[in-house]
């Protein structure tokens, strides 16, 4: 992606190589707030704003808060309208995180991102990623999350800048369903389903995604 744009890649506070933050990020809102500070201290310009999973639903409210900094929008994985089987597991995962230590963080989640088999390599590249995470950021941002249920009606329909949903065919938390539903929600919506990909269909399958983001980009350019 980084020979034809700009690309600048944003973790949570705590996660990745970000430091943890010293803010009260208990809500949505106050990590879009993080992310509008720093697009205005460090991007200063329209752009097109990526986000996977959690980074989706900050991404989402970022573009209905600030719609004049946003050409686009690409939500990968993101969640819609939860069943409530669906709200009641995702709270539990929520309060199983925070009593977890780091090793039970990675194993509960490598088993729920790629099933029963996964591929070794990527289970193991994923594991270090959640090991080398702040468990006390982790488990805040997991938390909200899971007390989120997606954008609302309203929301979707605001906007009105390019947005495209993607999700794996086989991710049972961010279904193609969801993701179907948001895109028919919004003035500009569209949908891609990545086949034979789970939650993490960036890393799995990386040159279909790079593909559909490559052809979305090229709309919001025009």
């Amino acid at each position: 992606m980084e020979k034809a744009n700009t690309v600048i890649a944003l973790d949570l506070p705590g996660h990745g190589e970000s430091v943890q933050s010293n803010n009260n990020l208990s809500s949505l809102a106050a990590f879009t707030t993080q992310l509008q500070v720093f697009a205005d201290e460090i991007i200063s310009q329209p752009f097109i704003l990526i986000g996977h999973s959690m980074g989706a639903m900050i991404a989402i409210d970022f573009a209905a808060r600030h719609p004049e900094q946003c050409l686009g929008v690409a939500a990968l994985n993101a969640i819609y309208k939860r069943t409530y089987k669906a709200s009641i597991e995702v709270k539990e995962r929520a309060a199983l995180l925070h009593k977890s230590k780091k090793n039970d963080i990675s194993s509960i989640t490598i088993a729920r991102w790629f099933g029963s088999e996964p591929n070794q390599e990527m289970a193991e590249l994923c594991r270090t990623w959640l090991n080398e995470c702040n468990i006390d950021s982790y488990s805040a941002a997991y938390n909200v999350f899971a007390e989120e249920n997606g954008p609302s009606e309203t929301m979707l329909a605001s906007l009105s800048m390019p947005i495209l949903f993607l999700t794996g065919e086989i991710d049972k938390n961010s279904t193609a369903e969801m993701t179907k539903a948001m895109a028919l929600q919004c003035k500009q919506g569209s949908a891609a389903i990545i086949e034979n990909a789970g939650h993490i269909a960036q890393l799995t399958h990386p040159t279909k995604v790079n593909e559909m983001l490559r052809l979305f980009i090229a709309t919001c350019e025009n």
